[in-house]
């Protein structure tokens, strides 16, 4: 997974949920972010499809 990866996959998410990464991406969390904790899940063995409640998930983290 790269950056134009994520850079697709939150594209594509924007277009079906408009506003899901509104004021997000890439004001709160980067690009470079997402691919990392992605990159992690998948070294995981979890799941990267729900985009959502792993952007959610990273918002929750910033507010700790």
């Amino acid at each position: 997974i790269n950056k134009s990866i994520v850079k697709t996959m939150v594209n594509n998410l924007n277009e079906l949920f408009p506003g899901v990464t509104e004021d997000l991406v890439p004001n709160k969390i980067s690009y470079l972010q997402i691919e990392r904790k992605l990159q992690s899940y998948l070294e995981q063995g979890k799941p990267i499809r729900d985009l959502i409640h792993i952007l959610e998930e990273m918002e929750e983290e910033l507010i700790r």
